[in-house]
């Protein structure tokens, strides 16, 4: 049978060809728009991952509000009617045992390590100029295990802010802003008023002006000092061994605490949604390619059976079934896709790996395109290239296995 679907395609040369192409198209940009969203994800899910913890548990802010006030005290109520309504306030609750985090985290096979925040705004001055920036205080040794700022320095070491007090290491925007070169002084105020005059370490860029602008480091007891909160800490930092587990470990600690425990996706879930709807916009997109190839193989094979009606008389005539019959046009479909899904893939990794040989100029200079080469994105597009010309295909090999000699010969007698 495949020596005789064989002999069908290539005596439609032509028709076979352009069929061909579409299957060929279709699964050659699933390849290539799934490897350049999946590697943009990719790079923003590894920015969002890198730049922060993967669980931050900070003070837990509720709003005490009508719905909190019922929901609390009449969970069974359907509707509750207020003559007046209350008026809302926020119900603050500092962390109030951060070495509590300390020690429930300690021998956690999940657990990377564990370090102490404390943030306060600030003014920074030099040279007449300002800018209102947040002091983020923290552990420098367990922050670089936490984040990647140490692969982000430009000048300096983050590590240097263990070298004595009040030393920062600032963005670099801010550093062209205010003109503040490594070793410089500089004046920091904050909410207090009290000036304090601190030595610039170390510079990053992470790419992010607005936050090389608007945040600086120092060590966590400077911090301190800054903020007249001494001891005091406002977030503690969780680094796990595996990022994708960081929603469940924090929604497993929220019921044995009363802080905020949040994970890095769920403090961006608006952002990632944004990945979802790429998701639905690839595979529509693909499926109207396919489906118009689909129809392609369709049309042909159904021309295909009314042309060979003789030539399946004279098959069933000589014995073959109605399945061989049906196998005979069903791989003529089945050909046409495992070749152009095949030829698709391949051609698609190809352009993948010119793609990837392209750069930008971005905030970090210039960077190669983030393209994915996962073995899903092949797969996928291998199996929905030939899934549709086998459906494509199903339709009139039924309608061929299902015709006998006398049919046929009725029809050519009309």
């Amino acid at each position: 049978m495949i020596y005789l679907a064989l002999r069908h395609l290539v005596s439609r040369k032509r028709q076979s060809f352009f069929t061909l192409v579409g299957i060929f198209f279709g699964t050659a940009a699933f390849v290539i728009i799934s490897g350049f969203f999946l590697g943009f994800q990719q790079y923003l899910t590894d920015q969002l991952v890198s730049n922060d913890a993967h669980v931050k548990v900070t003070r837990n802010d509720e709003k005490v509000d009508a719905k909190t006030i019922v929901d609390f005290l009449f969970p069974e109520k359907q509707k509750i009617d207020w003559i007046r309504l209350p008026n809302p306030r926020l119900n603050v609750v500092d962390l109030s045992n951060p070495q509590g985090w300390l020690e429930k985290t300690e021998g956690d096979p999940r657990v990377v390590t564990v370090g102490f925040q404390y943030s306060t705004t600030a003014l920074v001055l030099k040279g007449g100029l300002s800018q209102s920036v947040s002091l983020i205080g923290t552990e420098p040794r367990k922050q670089i295990q936490i984040t990647n700022i140490q692969t982000k320095m430009i000048k300096g070491n983050f590590l240097d802010l263990d070298g004595g007090i009040d030393r920062l290491v600032i963005g670099q925007t801010l550093s062209e802003d205010l003109a503040i070169s490594v070793d410089d002084f500089v004046m920091v105020t904050p909410a207090s008023g009290r000036n304090f005059p601190m030595k610039v370490v170390g510079i990053y860029s992470s790419g992010n002006r607005m936050g090389e602008r608007g945040t600086i480091y120092t060590t966590l007891a400077t911090a301190q000092k800054l903020g007249g909160q001494n001891s005091k800490v406002n977030q503690v930092s969780i680094r796990l061994k595996d990022y994708m587990t960081a929603a469940a470990y924090a929604s497993e600690q929220k019921r044995f605490s009363k802080d905020k425990v949040e994970s890095w996706d769920q403090a961006n879930a608006s952002f990632l949604s944004i990945f979802r709807t790429q998701d639905i916009m690839r595979y529509t997109t693909i499926s109207i390619l396919l489906l118009v190839a689909g129809f392609g193989i369709y049309n042909i094979l159904s021309m295909v059976v009314v042309q060979k009606q003789k030539d399946i008389a004279i098959l069933r005539s000589m014995g073959f079934g109605p399945s061989a019959i049906q196998t005979l046009f069903l791989s003529q479909g089945v050909l046409l896709g495992l070749l152009g899904s095949f030829l698709g893939a391949l051609v698609g990794y190809v352009i993948c790996n010119l793609l990837t040989g392209l750069t930008m100029n971005g905030p970090m200079g210039s960077e190669s395109l983030n393209i994915a080469f996962t073995l899903d994105i092949y797969l996928n597009a291998f199996l929905l290239g030939v899934g549709a010309s086998c459906l494509a295909a199903y339709i009139p090999s039924r309608a061929a296995s299902q015709m006998t000699p006398i049919d046929i010969i009725r029809r050519g007698a009309e």
